[in-house]
């Protein structure tokens, strides 16, 4: 829709056409559909450690500061 808007001649963006798509009711779904199915993953990452510091799992996550106004990066090690 963009493309053919752009064509036109207008100079429109593809957010701004798809919330007005979406406030007028002209999207087909809000919900991109996926195939579920007997997917058993964990079979697969199952860990076996022997010993101390041998498997390590990694986690990074965003937390914002309230006092400084800017968000950090917070780094969580774990021994499996």
């Amino acid at each position: 829709m963009t493309v053919t808007l752009r064509a036109d001649g207008f100079i429109i963006n593809e957010k701004k056409v798809y919330r007005l798509m979406t406030a007028a009711g002209l999207l087909y779904s809000s919900k991109i559909g996926y195939k579920s199915g007997n997917r058993k993953f964990v079979q697969f990452y199952t860990q076996q450690a022997s010993a101390p510091m041998q498997q390590l799992c990694m986690d990074i996550k965003y937390l914002y500061i309230h006092g400084a106004g800017r968000n950090a990066l917070l780094l969580t090690v774990l021994d499996v």
